[in-house]
């Protein structure tokens, strides 16, 4: 396993539509350079509206960023990079095994357990599929020759969590479009 390089104009563009949304709460699938990018843009947002949230919102987790991973060492990396006063305590690092399954009859993959949690902004960009472990009917998403395995990631775990997002959610997924397919067709909201 090996870190990536930042790809700065994706970054900024993380960052900036948290900012122009005044996001309150984060959930990120796939830790990595989007999670310093998202806490500096939540920190920002807690920084501003802070006052207001607590006046006039029952939020059950403001202003902090949930980190869902399979890899510890790729979650440190990420973690790490964070400046302490950069909502330091509000990050919640979650590790979880994710898994070949099936929802609404279709083939897909979901991650173990993902804590309670209400996100007004999603990230979508993990698990690799080489990250994800068992077979459906022997379909899985890792697939190709040994230097080669991936196939189409299909994370759905945003399917079973649609009903408790608050009204306004907005979700952004990272160069899955196949999955970004399979999740709006999957969808009862738009």
């Amino acid at each position: 396993e090996t870190t990536y390089s930042p790809e700065f104009d994706d970054l900024y563009s993380l960052y900036t539509k948290v900012r122009n949304e005044r996001s309150v709460a984060i959930l990120e699938f796939g830790s990595g350079w989007s999670t310093l990018a998202l806490a500096k843009a939540l920190d920002e947002n807690r920084q501003l509206y802070s006052g207001f949230v607590s006046e006039n919102i029952r939020h059950p987790n403001p202003f902090c960023l949930m980190t869902v991973d399979v890899s510890s060492k790729f979650q440190d990396v990420a973690i790490k990079r964070i400046p302490a006063h950069l909502l330091k305590d509000s990050i919640k690092p979650i590790i979880s095994e994710a898994r070949m399954s099936r929802v609404n009859g279709q083939i897909c993959h979901l991650f173990d357990s993902i804590p309670p949690f209400t996100a007004d902004f999603v990230y979508l960009d993990g698990p690799d599929c080489d990250q994800v472990q068992g077979e459906v009917n022997g379909m899985s998403v890792r697939f190709g020759s040994e230097e080669y395995k991936y196939g189409l990631p299909m994370a759905a775990d945003l399917v079973h969590m649609e009903p408790f997002f608050w009204p306004g959610t907005s979700i952004v997924t990272d160069g899955r479009g196949a999955n970004a397919f399979f999740l709006r067709s999957n969808f009862k909201r738009s």
